[in-house]
């Protein structure tokens, strides 16, 4: 045999030699620690080293219905691996519970409807120092448009003007020295307001806030104007407001503000500050509108109406299509650049509908419109969650009160309408509305989330307003008008809950 051989053989065996070594020292530990698992959480029993070989019976309780269901319908979706257990011809092992801690919860997100409920659950609280003064009134909410109505008194009509208008002061100041306090977790407070923060966060998207409903998203508007004039913290000059508005009106014989924008004051010292802190965004943003309202008390204009109700069969009296109904385009406003600068923030539309939505508007039964309302709402929601660079929040339809007027403080919990009383406002049916928004949302956005990525949220403000029965506009008569609200308090409180959000 050649010599070249003879080298390689004397060095091959002792090779395979430990290659034989390693193969049997890994059998026999595989064979003495193999574990058979017969259910997901449950082990065979192994003998250990200083155990006998004999099997230790260990009696296992039974599974409950639910986990049997949960077994089977996993053997059903793993069928091989089922079938590859039940025929083994190993012995069937005594099994004893798995000792193992279970792995860490994933991370939950939250339906919309379901994500702020905290915010929205609460008490109003007196103000430990309330407003004794219409000046010390304007340094909590700002100084425009606060004006109230006296409530009713037998003697109302005979009293002056002069009369009149101190006890609406009185009453303006009696029912805006309460606050919304909500039941957060740990006992958190919400979030507070910063005008030169909340503005900041607006000039840093496409269009700032939307604000897009009938009348009572007009004064939430209207008060979030008047939060906007406070001062700004430490500003070089609060002597005049940081911002501009421009209302326009509606013409006919119900004149309203068909839209109103926000925009900054280019000569105020916080528009410099803006410049220099976001120098990456374009001049014209800073140019435009960062607060829009945008009346529309159905969302989709007549001509759109039509064939949605069509779909459902909702057939209607045209009560509602009248001169006073507002139709501001207000989805041409939408963000509609699918680029982002740097650091850009979401756009944020808070939208509503509902007081429009009644018997006397559409002169058929509830159940009737609200089909057409379902129908709405479904033919909205695709092109508002599949709007790119969009915060969407709808806030709930605020609660009426009957007999608005025999109430003159705050009340807990809060006061339901009685539907005997309530004629063919719909009122009662107003939280029936808000549960379609609750049901299709949660469908569409199960995680908060629309289909082109921005936020979805829900933001309920039953409770609380359904809790200030003495806070109405009433009328000349002191009676009148359980709807609206009077003073800054409740729809200024909304803007508050939006900026918590945010």
């Amino acid at each position: 045999m050649p010599p070249l051989i003879n080298r390689r053989r004397a060095l091959l065996f002792p090779l395979l030699a430990v290659l034989a070594v390693i193969l049997y020292v890994r059998h026999q530990a595989t064979a003495q620690y193999s574990f058979a698992v017969p259910s997901r959480l449950s082990f065979a029993h192994v003998p250990l080293e200083h155990e006998t070989n004999l099997p230790v019976s260990v009696p296992v309780s039974e599974p409950s219905d639910s986990e049997e269901a949960r077994h089977t319908a996993e053997q059903l979706l793993f069928p091989g691996v089922a079938q590859s257990l039940s025929s083994t011809s190993a012995p069937e092992p005594t099994v004893i519970s798995s000792s193992l801690p279970p792995p860490p919860p994933k991370p939950t997100t939250l339906p919309p409807s379901v994500k702020y409920r905290p915010l929205s659950s609460g008490r109003w609280h007196q103000l430990a120092s309330p407003p004794g003064s219409l000046p010390a009134l304007h340094t909590l909410w700002g100084s425009h448009g606060h004006y109230c109505l006296p409530a009713f008194r037998e003697d109302l009509q005979l009293l002056s003007d002069s009369e009149r208008e101190e006890l609406g002061r009185e009453r303006l100041l009696r029912c805006t020295s309460w606050e919304w306090v909500p039941s957060l977790p740990g006992g958190a407070k919400m979030r507070e307001w910063n005008v030169r923060n909340f503005i900041a966060r607006l000039v840093n998207s496409e269009r700032g806030m939307l604000l897009v409903g009938d009348s009572l998203t007009g004064q939430m508007a209207d008060v979030l104007y008047s939060m906007l004039l406070l001062p700004i913290p430490g500003s070089e000059d609060n002597s005049y407001p940081a911002i501009l508005p421009s209302a326009h009106y509606t013409t006919g014989t119900h004149v309203v503000i068909d839209h109103m924008n926000v925009t900054l004051h280019p000569f105020h010292p916080l528009y410099a500050e803006l410049r220099a802190q976001f120098p990456h965004i374009l001049e014209e943003r800073f140019q435009e509108p960062i607060v829009q309202y945008m009346r529309h008390d159905l969302l989709l204009s007549y001509a759109e109406l039509e064939p949605v109700f069509e779909q459902v069969g909702f057939t209607h009296a045209p009560f509602e299509y009248g001169p006073f109904a507002s139709q501001f385009p207000w989805r041409v406003r939408l963000p509609n650049n699918p680029s982002r600068w740097d650091g850009e923030q979401d756009s944020v539309l808070v939208l509503n509908t509902g007081a429009h939505w009644s018997p006397a508007r559409w002169g058929v039964p509830q159940a009737a419109y609200t089909e057409g309302y379902r129908a709405v709402v479904r033919h909205l929601l695709p092109e508002l969650l599949g709007t790119p660079k969009l915060h969407l929040v709808y806030r709930g339809t605020a609660s009426p009160h009957t007999n608005c007027y025999e109430h003159t403080a705050p009340v807990f919990p809060g006061l339901p309408v009685d539907p005997a009383h309530e004629y063919d406002w719909g009122w009662a049916h107003f939280p029936v509305l808000d549960q379609v928004w609750a049901e299709q949302l949660d469908e569409a956005a199960p995680e908060g989330k629309g289909s082109a990525g921005g936020r979805v949220d829900i933001l309920d403000v039953r409770e609380m307003s359904a809790q200030r029965p003495e806070d109405h506009v009433l009328g000349f008569d002191g009676k009148g008008d359980c709807l609206h609200w009077y003073g800054p308090t409740v729809p200024g409180t909304w803007a508050k809950m939006v900026w918590h959000i945010l």
